[in-house]
């Protein structure tokens, strides 16, 4: 055993085993699918807006559910001192980018696994 050493794989092992892989008919017919169709993305879309704006502007005090509470969440909060909320430029800047670089990587990366998963 100790003679024999251990066996070194060829330079493109990794290579020819996903090449056998990609070859095999089972892989070929592969298609995946999403999970959820986009039908039932806009439906919980909807269902969380609807859901926030009637939890934010609702008036509970009819229901008797919630006896302390006479207006809605955004009555009770005082949304007022948000209204004069002063960002620096840099601060402001960089939610921008921030924002605008996460929806160009989403859209990269969506595209770059999409062509790596067809066959």
């Amino acid at each position: 055993m100790r003679s024999a050493g251990l066996e070194q794989p060829s330079d493109n092992f990794t290579s020819k085993v996903m090449d056998s892989i990609l070859e095999d008919p089972v892989v070929l017919k592969y298609k995946s699918n999403p999970v959820f169709s986009k039908r039932a993305w806009a439906i919980a879309a909807c269902l969380v807006v609807g859901i926030s704006a009637w939890a934010f502007f609702g008036d509970f005090s009819e229901w008797g559910l919630i006896e302390s509470t006479k207006q809605g969440i955004s009555q009770r909060f005082d949304f007022a001192e948000y209204q004069n909320l002063n960002l620096s430029k840099s601060s402001m800047y960089s939610i921008v980018l921030f924002g605008i670089f996460m929806l160009v990587q989403i859209g990269l990366l969506k595209d770059y696994f999409n062509r790596r998963l067809q066959f």
